[in-house]
């Protein structure tokens, strides 16, 4: 009786993980608990509050529009002062696009970090 409701209990939490809808798990170790509502949340590795996720295809758009503003500023105006403009807007886009690649768009709203993949 036991091994029954261990297996069924099992078989729950393996099935309320496979439909986590936030981001790929496996990029936060499996760090998964149960949330108020019975769903299943993706927790901050430093302080272990809820991660949030940003959508990702508009961080990416947006790093890329970022990029592609600094080349045509930096195509059509020849001074100094937007150099140092374009390569602000370079690191910031690359930044973004990198966030919504690599680390799933994820962010913890109480201490700022965006967790490290594995």
């Amino acid at each position: 009786m036991a091994a029954t409701r261990a297996a069924i209990q099992r078989r729950r939490v393996c099935a309320a993980k496979e439909v986590l809808t936030l981001a790929d798990t496996s990029a936060l170790d499996g760090r998964v608990k149960p949330g108020h509502d019975g769903k299943m949340q993706m927790i901050c590795p430093h302080c272990g509050a809820e991660l949030q996720q940003r959508n990702r295809v508009r961080l990416v758009i947006t790093g890329s529009g970022f990029i592609v503003a600094a080349f045509a500023l930096l195509w059509l105006l020849h001074l100094p002062v937007v150099v140092l403009a374009c390569v602000v807007l370079t690191v910031i886009g690359a930044y973004f696009v990198n966030w919504g690649v690599r680390f799933n768009g994820l962010w913890c709203r109480k201490c700022g970090r965006v967790p490290k993949p594995r």
